[in-house]
């Protein structure tokens, strides 16, 4: 099936930053094209801050509305956060129609209120939060005040890797290639075994392919636990078959959390085997186009390859409208902004 340009497509994976925050990196970073520290590894894509250059990329890819975020960099700070807020909100004003900004907010005192001034007085109808932070994780009671307002007011999470993970090894790119990864899977899990007991209404998107998530789906299900459903003495300790599973009542439970998730089309150097297996896992109706654009899709060709992929694994004509736009639109639809 070959990509119709004549439909609405919305990247949901799509990187900027502002101009303030981007010089303040490459100072840091002293003229090198990447900055790797002991808590932060990015490549400083001069694209990252250009607006026209992102437009430009889009119109050549094909792809209408981009959303906007770089929670790797949460870690700096509320005043570097609220710098990012405010810049996406003029970029949305400035190019209605074309960008979606994300709202950023460091874990800790304020993040709440920060929120609450990112969706009520900048418009911004998304959050977008790291994997982890240092050695906060996102079943720390510290991240509550975000889930607070998010499940209150429907905001769709959107979430990324740490830049790196607490114990990357940095040799081979580990970090970027194993090591965010698995951090996202293991964020799932965290989310999966606590923050949905709690906050039972929100909905993630998951980056890169889902981490690992979509591989070992049913590893991690041998483990699931859930307080509404004891194990019997004599399996406390062992993991679970299916049928066991399915005959406790976990696995209907652990398969009602799995559904909170959806998968963007990121992080696969544009493989499409690997896009068509979390079809399979986490469903075509939780499956989003996302490019990562311009980082691991650094120009317009290599957006729309990622695009490509997702008319080669099989979907139906309206799966692939859904992937394309309409189940990213949807979410943001669910957002209670101020009208």
């Amino acid at each position: 099936m070959s990509q119709p340009h004549s439909r609405p497509i919305i990247d949901v994976h799509h990187h900027f930053v502002p101009r303030s925050v981007f010089d303040r990196l490459s100072a840091q970073a002293g003229g090198q094209q990447r900055l790797v520290t002991s808590n932060i590894s990015i490549t400083l894509n001069p694209t990252l801050p250009d607006v026209d250059a992102h437009l430009g990329a889009m119109e050549r890819a094909g792809v209408t509305t981009s959303i906007l975020s770089q929670p790797g960099l949460s870690f700096l700070g509320m005043e570097v956060c609220q710098q990012i807020n405010d810049g996406l909100a003029g970029v949305m004003r400035d190019s209605p129609g074309s960008f979606i900004g994300c709202a950023h907010v460091p874990f800790g005192e304020g993040a709440g209120r920060e929120l609450e001034r990112c969706v009520g007085d900048l418009g911004l109808p998304a959050i977008a939060l790291p994997t982890s932070t240092g050695e906060v994780y996102l079943d720390d009671p510290i991240v509550d005040p975000i889930w607070d307002v998010a499940q209150r007011l429907s905001l769709p999470i959107i979430l990324h890797p740490n830049l790196l993970p607490r114990g990357a090894e940095t040799d081979y790119w580990l970090d970027r290639s194993v090591a965010r990864t698995t951090d996202t899977t293991k964020a799932a899990v965290r989310i999966m075994q606590n923050v949905f007991r709690r906050y039972p209404e929100l909905v993630f998107i998951l980056p890169h392919n889902g981490g690992t998530l979509a591989f070992l789906k049913g590893r991690i299900g041998m483990f699931f636990d859930d307080d509404a459903v004891p194990r019997p003495a004599d399996l406390k300790t062992y993991g679970l078959t299916l049928n066991q599973q399915r005959d406790m009542g976990l696995l209907k439970i652990y398969e009602e959390r799995f559904r909170r998730f959806y998968a963007d089309t990121a992080g696969t150097g544009a493989w499409p085997q690997a896009i068509k297996m979390a079809k399979e896992v986490f469903g075509a109706d939780r499956l989003v186009f996302g490019s990562d654009y311009p980082l691991e899709a650094k120009t317009p060709d290599e957006m729309a390859e990622v695009l490509g992929c997702i008319y080669e694994i099989g979907l139906t004509d309206d799966e692939v409208r859904a992937v394309e736009s309409g189940t990213t639109q949807g979410l943001l639809n669910r957002a209670r902004l101020p009208r």
